[in-house]
């Protein structure tokens, strides 16, 4: 393959310092591409949301993400890489194949690395929640932890004796749905906020369910804790990449009824569909009855501050037989979803 013919040269000149300009705009063109590709797939399988799809999107991302790269010291030598490979040069030159695997092996480490960093920055609340979570099996000897392909999962331990994992843990039968993982944090939470502790009930809990598998994983986890505290994500793998509104248009919205109306709702609008229909859980008619019943709510409360209970909204529906079949399980998802609308108002106001 001509590709690799040519990278493992480059990268033995820009090793040995000995490179020019055309060598390096082809390195850096190589590990762009390649940090697209991770991005891509990673948001081929859900595990990564951005704002927008427009292609420039990812594309600036990787380029982000390949820069600390492609630093240089004093001398103009690109200390990163020559660190990475200088070990590696036997092997490049006895088999040009590998320049290609070790080229994609440090740019995605190094995908991951940054976008940590930019999480750690842009979502400083996010990022605790999520090192707590990453720390829980060590800090409680009943979380067990256990991979399946790029994902991790937590099990109660007392629920497997001997020790078989995970086809001990009814793998066969489906993941608790996200609403009810959250109801079960918010109760826990009211009786402690240690994470670990709050983990180790909601794993025991699966043990007296019988339509549940005995096992979560720790993505979902992580959602459904970012969800009960009312932070909203963009969810990037096991880390998580966000981007913040101008204050100024904040502080704006507290002066404009009716734009503070209309952002509440873009944001339910939002919420809804990350947590519902990308998921197949509610359909797109059944998310517009939600914003409908949910708008007339939050009328009610900035206009007057005396709303109705939810149920009498979800009768005055147009087409509440919607409603009807599954009252219970759509009263919480509402209820829910007040519980984050009136936390979203809170930030707003705080900010």
């Amino acid at each position: 393959m001509l590709l690799k013919e040519k990278l493992s040269p480059i990268i033995i000149k820009i090793v040995s310092n000995n490179y020019n300009q055309s060598d390096i705009s082809f390195l850096v063109h190589i590990s762009k591409s390649l940090a697209e590709s991770y991005l891509r797939t990673q948001r081929y399988y859900n595990k990564l949301y951005t704002q927008t799809n427009h292609p420039d999107e990812l594309s600036n991302m990787a380029i982000d993400i390949i820069a600390p790269l492609f630093a240089r010291d004093d001398y103009g030598c690109f200390y990163e890489l020559q660190r990475f490979f200088h070990p590696l040069l036997k092997d490049i030159e006895a088999e040009e194949s590998l320049a290609l695997i070790h080229l994609r092996r440090i740019v995605v480490s190094k995908a991951k690395q940054e976008l940590i960093n930019v999480f750690k920055q842009d979502d400083p609340a996010g990022w605790r929640i999520y090192r707590n979570l990453q720390l829980a099996p060590k800090r409680n000897q009943n979380i067990g932890v256990f991979k399946d392909f790029d994902m991790l999962h937590y099990y109660y331990i007392p629920a497997t004796p001997t020790g078989d994992v995970p086809s001990a843990l009814r793998p066969e039968l489906q993941e608790i749905p996200a609403i009810e993982l959250e109801q079960q944090l918010v109760e826990f939470l009211k009786v402690s906020q240690k994470t670990p502790d709050v983990v180790e009930w909601v794993l025991k809990s699966l043990i007296e369910n019988d339509e549940y598998r005995l096992f979560v994983s720790r993505e979902k986890l992580f959602h459904s804790l970012k969800a009960v505290w009312g932070l909203q994500l963009v969810s990037i793998n096991d880390y998580q990449y966000t981007t913040d509104r101008n204050v100024y248009q904040r502080q704006s919205l507290l002066n404009d009824p009716n734009g503070l109306m209309r952002n509440l709702s873009l944001h339910i609008q939002n919420v809804i569909n990350i947590t519902y229909v990308r998921k197949q859980k509610m359909s797109s008619k059944e998310a517009a009855k939600y914003v409908s019943v949910l708008e007339a709510y939050f009328n009610d409360l900035l206009s007057c501050g005396s709303p109705q209970k939810i149920p009498q909204y979800m009768n005055r529906c147009t087409d509440n037989g919607l409603f009807k079949d599954n009252w219970d399980l759509h009263k919480n998802r509402l209820e829910y979803m007040i519980r984050l609308g009136k936390k979203h108002l809170r930030d707003l106001w705080e900010q």
